[in-house]
Formats: C-alpha cells, sequence, structure tokens
C-alpha cells in the first residue's frame, strides 16, 4: 500500500506528496486532540508556474467548499483530509477549515520567478479529530427484540478487533417491524453499556412483585404479577420498596458496573388517582435522590423514566467498589405519595437502559412489515457529528423529536438495551427489528 496525503472532495483531489505541490521534508507535523486538529503543511512546487497556479486555485476552491458544507446542512459533500501511511489502510479526516499563506522568506519563493523546488505555500486544515475508514463500515442486526429491556449484544459482531482507537460514528440505525399487529410504537429508549468488567451477567429487567407492595397476579405484568403499593399509607415517606444488584443476580456482580436510566412499568388503579414517585440511590447506607415523575391518572400499564443511578455511585477506580464485597447492595428505591393519599400504585418492574451512550426518540411511529402505510425510523449521525432522525413511510410523520446523549459506539463494542411504547402505553407482546451501521475512527494510525 502506498503512502497517501491529500486533500479531496472525491472529485477533486491535491496530492500532498506526488502532485503540483509537495510536502516538503519535515514540513508536516501532526498531533491528536479531544477537539478540532490544526495540521500544517509547508509546501513546494514541483511543476510550472502555470500548473501551482492551478492547484492553488483548486484549494482555494475546495476551502471554500469546507466553510460551504459546515454553514450549509444542504451541502452533501464534505471535504476529507486523507493521510496513509507504507502498509496502512486507508483513511480519511472531514475538514472543517483550510487556509493557506504564498510564502516570501527565500528568494526561491515565488513560482512566477523559480517554478520548481521553491517553497512556495503553507497550507493549514483544521480537520475533525478522528479518521474514519475510507470503506470497511462494520454491520449487525437483530430480530424481534423485546421492548422491555431486550438485549442485543452487538460486541459479539462488532467487538474491539473491528473498532479503531475513537469511539466509531453509528453512521446508522434502523428500528423496523414493530410487531405483532396492530401494535406500534411511539417512544423509545435506547443505550449501549460499555464492556466494562462483562456483560454475560447483566440483566436489564428487574422484576418489582416481591419487593413493593403485595404480590397481585395479572396476565399483563411482566413475570404474571405486580406488586400492589396502598397508597393510603404514608409511612417513611412513601417508601414503597427496595431493590439491589444482589436480588437480581447471584454472582458476577460487577457486570452491573455502569450509569443506568432506571424506567418504571407501573399504573394506577383509577383515573382519579394522582401519584409523584420519587427514586433515591443507595449504597452502604448512603442515599442519595436520582429523579422523580408525575402519574396522572394512567390506568394502563406505561413506561415512566425515573431519573439515573450509578453503580457504585463512587465510581469505580481501579475497581475497587466493584471489587467489594458489598457491591451487591448497591441499587435503589421508589418513594410515592399520592394527591389525597388514596389509591393504589401498581408496579411491575423496573428497566436500565445504559446512560453512558443513550438515544432517546418521541413522536415516532413504527409499525408492521407490510402495513399499509408502512412507518419505519432510521437514526443517522453525519461525519459532522451531526445527529438527527428520519421517520420513513408513505405519510409523513410529525414531532419526530430524538435525543442523543453522547450518541456513539465504545471502543471495546457493547451491547444494546431496548424499550419501548406505544401512545396509549406499553404491551408485553411488542417487538422491533434494529439495524446497526458503525464506521471506525481512529486518531492516528489505523
Amino acid at each position: 500500500m502506498a503512502q497517501v496525503l491529500q486533500i479531496t472532495d472525491g472529485t477533486t483531489t491535491i496530492d500532498l506528496l506526488t502532485g503540483n505541490l509537495q510536502a516538503r521534508v519535515v514540513g508536516w507535523n501532526t498531533t491528536t486532540s479531544e477537539e478540532q486538529v490544526w495540521e500544517t503543511i509547508d509546501l513546494v512546487a514541483a511543476t510550472t508556474a502555470a500548473n501551482v497556479r492551478t492547484t492553488k486555485k483548486q484549494l482555494d476552491s475546495l476551502a471554500q467548499n469546507a466553510r460551504d458544507y459546515h454553514k450549509n446542512q444542504q451541502n452533501a459533500t464534505g471535504i476529507f483530509f486523507k493521510w496513509q501511511s507504507e502498509g496502512e489502510s486507508a483513511k480519511q479526516a472531514l475538514v472543517y477549515q483550510i487556509e493557506s499563506e504564498i510564502l516570501a522568506e527565500a528568494p526561491a519563493t515565488s513560482p512566477l520567478l523559480y517554478p520548481v523546488n521553491g517553497v512556495y505555500l503553507r497550507v493549514a486544515i483544521l480537520r475533525h479529530q478522528s479518521y474514519e475508514s475510507v470503506s470497511g463500515d462494520q454491520t449487525d442486526s437483530e430480530a424481534n427484540l423485546s421492548t422491555l429491556g431486550g438485549i442485543w449484544d452487538i460486541r459479539s459482531v462488532i467487538g474491539s478487533a473491528a473498532m479503531g482507537t475513537a469511539p466509531g460514528r453509528i453512521k446508522s440505525l434502523a428500528i423496523t417491524d414493530c410487531a405483532p399487529t396492530p401494535n406500534v410504537i411511539q417512544k423509545l429508549w435506547m443505550g449501549i453499556r460499555p464492556f466494562y468488567k462483562g456483560t454475560s451477567a447483566f440483566v436489564a429487567l428487574w422484576e418489582a412483585e416481591s419487593l413493593f407492595g403485595v404480590s397481585t397476579p395479572s396476565a399483563t405484568a411482566s413475570a404474571g404479577n405486580y406488586g400492589l403499593c396502598d397508597l393510603t399509607s404514608t409511612a417513611n415517606e412513601g417508601l414503597r420498596g427496595s431493590i439491589e444488584i444482589g436480588n437480581v443476580v447471584g454472582s458476577n456482580y460487577d457486570h452491573f458496573v455502569g450509569k443506568y436510566l432506571v424506567l418504571m412499568r407501573a399504573k394506577v388503579d383509577v383515573a382519579g388517582t394522582e401519584v409523584a414517585v420519587d427514586i433515591r440511590q443507595f449504597w452502604q447506607g448512603s442515599y442519595s435522590h436520582a429523579g422523580s415523575t408525575y402519574i396522572d391518572g394512567v390506568t394502563s400499564w406505561t413506561l415512566f423514566p425515573l431519573g439515573e443511578v450509578s453503580f457504585p455511585p463512587t465510581g469505580n477506580r481501579d475497581s475497587v467498589a466493584s471489587g467489594s464485597g458489598a457491591f451487591d447492595d448497591c441499587g435503589f428505591s421508589v418513594f410515592a405519595l399520592s394527591a389525597d393519599d388514596t389509591g393504589e400504585l401498581h408496579i411491575d418492574c423496573f428497566i436500565l437502559i445504559p446512560a453512558e451512550y443513550l438515544c432517546v426518540v418521541e413522536g415516532c411511529l413504527i409499525n408492521t412489515t407490510g402495513s399499509s402505510p408502512l412507518y419505519t425510523l432510521i437514526l443517522y449521525t453525519d461525519p459532522d457529528d451531526h445527529q438527527w432522525g428520519l421517520g420513513e413511510s408513505t405519510l409523513a410523520q410529525g414531532g419526530l423529536q430524538p435525543t442523543f446523549e453522547n450518541w456513539e459506539y465504545p471502543i471495546d463494542g457493547g451491547i444494546l438495551v431496548f424499550a419501548a411504547q406505544g401512545s396509549t402505553g406499553h404491551v408485553l407482546s411488542t417487538t422491533a427489528d434494529l439495524a446497526i451501521t458503525v464506521t471506525p475512527r481512529w486518531k492516528s494510525y489505523r
């Protein structure tokens, strides 16, 4: 494989190694950064004055196109800085800005007088902090993923060996085929959990019926029972129950290290019941408020986001906390009080959505393949990290509201946890098909 140092839009390419303007020996240093990177390259003329002027005009045009691309999202063609060392696979970084300076430091500078081998130009290129593969996107898919904390092990297909040295760009993620008919998805939560200490023992669905209120049978509850909490009792600030890692699994507790958005599948007994719900995280006798919600007469099973918890809440430097014999005691408590101290709160289960890499979408409409009209959802991340969602159908979808929080794919891979519901609540049998395309990224060498 040859060495490459180029600026290109895919049609016009300026070759900085063998072209009309060539990088001077020791004329370029590069760096890594968490922010955009300036690359400064000293170039010498290696052709006639006319050809040098032509190349300079091409450079000026690419500079203008780079500015236009970032000023106007309607522009489809980006400018890229390609760098490839001997034996390395092709990679490129998006260009944000190009500046150039015609030098007058030496008598052999002007191409009009000395067209060959004179230092002619210094070019400065502001690029994305990460390089991407020119080709070789990674893909995976999962059919019939449960909307009740379904786990998709993307890492088994797109693991660390397929990734680079920076988090991958989630180029697209499609959610299709909500089944069975007539179920639809109008709100969804997705989070990617990094590998951390392991994933095999991780459980996203935490059943509540035995720890919250009175266990009550129901065919529409996730495990056939739910916890009935009598709101006439206001003891202990309305404490309705607590749950911890040790209630969910019996070993490999450190597979729960991470940050999670807690969803509660719940409802109230009658439309007149209004209840304020708080979640408090605990470990080693210490409590901290994590979030709250208000349930206003919702009598069908619904997923309510409560707040974000961390296991362990202290952080896990050197794995000290997760290695503690008490780590399985990490958990959270739910407090609930009704407006008039009457009614019932029915708590079915909790879903832990990983919060390190999180996406929440409201206002979508995803239905079953073969439906007419057919609705699907695709989430995109552009090369400049602009993120957006497209509701595709034969009819327009209105009100699509995706929210992205650090939405990228971890270097070591991860598992995705999925939850979703329709406009009238959550139906246990609902599933969806998901497909992901990840573009690996590198800080420097590939």
